[in-house]
């Protein structure tokens, strides 16, 4: 299959009904967009590939002198969105990709997804004992703006393992 994530979180957005690229992009705006905001540039290529790749059905419509095209999933669509729930999210790759999973979680299996709350905690945790472990090998010529990322680094990392922590206490 040759479809990319943000293809994945169009496909979760046409779960909840048939859309044209204009709703998915201005359902998006109004839910993910302040974690996850892919333009039309993304999301119109993505609905192409969605249907190439047969996750996804498209009907056209004339509607005032233009074609409107709405997408729907396909059982295809929904059995490969739920395997891409499943995946774990890269927890380097920053806050988009694994909040885009956590937005659909209520959508698969709900012990599944305590079970990746648990395990992103996990990578988050490892990943600030890795950095921890570097800032103290930083030399001492380096300069204030490269330690301060590492520390960033650290702290985002205890933000998240805090976060994950809240959320299973929530659920």
């Amino acid at each position: 299959m040759n479809i990319h994530e943000a293809d994945y979180v169009i496909l979760g957005f046409l779960l909840f009904r048939p859309m044209t690229g204009y709703e998915v992009k201005a359902l998006m705006d109004r839910t993910t967009g302040h974690f996850y905001r892919p333009s039309y540039g993304g999301i119109y290529p993505g609905l192409r590939r969605l249907a190439r790749e047969k996750l996804a059905a498209v009907s056209q419509t004339a509607a005032g002198g233009k074609i409107r095209k709405t997408y729907r999933p396909l059982p295809a669509g929904r059995k490969a969105f739920l395997a891409w729930l499943e995946t774990p999210p890269d927890v380097t790759k920053g806050p988009g990709p694994i909040l885009a999973k956590v937005f659909f979680w209520g959508r698969g299996d709900k012990h599944s997804a305590m079970l990746h709350a648990r395990e992103i905690r996990q990578l988050a945790l490892e990943r600030r004992l890795w950095l921890e472990g570097l800032k103290k090998e930083i030399p001492a010529e380096a300069d204030f703006y490269q330690t301060a990322t590492c520390r960033f680094g650290i702290e985002y990392y205890r933000f998240m393992e805090k976060w994950f922590d809240g959320l299973q206490a929530d659920v």
